[in-house]
């Protein structure tokens, strides 16, 4: 399968497509002026705290408070208390970004988490005896205080570089407890301990490993950067990035500037005449799987179903739904029919980098799927 990423530079924002064997699966775009404050540290203000629910309201300089509904009845959190927080998710309509007090630092090959004891591995590692060396290697070296996951990156890394990148994590750790004490609440640039790296620093420390085919950028100085950037953590896939240096719109020369523009849109029709029709609701996403203006023979709906069953994984990725997902297949009468299609929807939320659950069929026929929104 190929493998590629591509990458739009201009004056106002970045835009980043991963493509699979020709097609989009996923789309990010970043404003060049900042604003972006997921995974982002910041010293807040305890505004209220609402004991019945666990849950209280933090003022990190943003405007809207920020919710923070994930610390324990153990945790001594009191109105005008100053903590340190991580933005979970951005800030949607009315409601203020959601926070946490578990603070992850995330490395090329592993996550330093601040207050855990936690040692982990990347579950896309499955050979055993590299899980047992990367857990081995996590739990002599983590520091007292702190837990470690290994990454999917760190499969095959010696245990110098880990502990390097040990080292560096946690000098960031100590950066951000520093720049507490000293900071103020005010305002998101005053406050904030830490921001995460913009779109083409993480897209090198995260996205760039052999699976990958090529990095392609449309910026000279971008590229440059970029460069420089994996010099410093993966000097071994410095070759696969390019720089696109064509008078065409590089979605548009790559094939997947059409597919771009439509992944907004209600209805996604398939091949086999049949199509998808997304609707969303407070509550949940809704697909409904139509035969199109087929009706009556199994193996259309069959197939149909079948196709249905492969395009969602690749439409929730690159609409970045997240949340429950609630699927209505076409009527299937042999219950061989309906394993086939749960496997073809596990097989397909594999490459997903999102944590996707496929729940499986209620006695209504709907499939339920749960998808942590990236």
């Amino acid at each position: 399968m190929s493998n590629e990423i591509l990458i739009d530079v201009s004056e106002n924002e970045t835009r980043l497509v991963i493509v699979e064997d020709g097609r989009a699966v996923e789309y990010i775009v970043e404003a060049c002026n900042g604003g972006r404050l997921i995974g982002n540290v910041y010293r807040g203000k305890v505004e209220n705290v609402l004991p019945g629910m666990q849950a209280a309201f933090v003022d990190i300089g943003f405007g809207k408070n920020a919710f923070l509904n994930d610390f324990t009845s153990n945790e001594s959190i009191k109105a005008g208390q100053e903590i340190a927080v991580q933005v979970t998710r951005e800030a949607v309509g009315e409601k203020g970004p959601s926070v946490t007090t578990k603070i992850s630092l995330p490395g090329r090959h592993l996550v330093l988490l601040r207050g855990s004891e936690e040692v982990g591995v990347s579950k896309k590692i499955t050979d055993d005896a590299q899980r047992e060396r990367l857990r081995e290697i996590a739990s002599r070296h983590r520091p007292l205080g702190f837990g470690l996951l290994c990454r999917t990156a760190a499969q095959d890394i010696d245990e110098l570089t880990l502990l390097d990148e040990i080292s560096s994590l946690k000098a960031l750790s100590d950066s951000i407890d520093s720049k507490m004490r000293a900071a103020k609440v005010a305002a998101p640039d005053a406050s904030c301990l830490y921001s995460e790296p913009d779109l083409l620093e993480r897209a090198v420390r995260d996205l760039l490993n052999e699976s990958l085919d090529k990095l392609v950028i449309n910026d000279s100085d971008s590229y440059l950067r970029a460069l420089d950037l994996v010099e410093a953590v993966a000097l071994e896939f410095k070759s696969k990035i390019q720089l696109y240096s064509k008078e065409y719109e590089i979605f548009d020369f790559y094939g997947v500037g059409g597919e771009l523009a439509s992944r907004g849109s209600r209805k996604v029709c398939l091949k086999s005449g049949g199509n998808l029709v997304f609707d969303k609701t407070e509550a949940m996403m809704v697909i409904d799987v139509n035969s199109g203006k087929f009706t009556g023979a199994s193996d259309l709906v069959y197939k149909t179903n079948m196709e249905a069953a492969m395009e969602i994984p690749r439409q929730l990725r690159l609409r970045n739904i997240g949340g429950i997902i609630i699927i209505d297949f076409i009527d299937m009468s042999l219950m061989v029919h309906q394993a086939e299609i749960l496997g073809t929807l596990r097989e397909g939320v594999e490459r997903d980098r999102s944590k996707v659950t496929v729940v499986g069929i209620t006695e209504l026929g709907l499939i339920e799927i749960t998808r942590r929104k990236l």
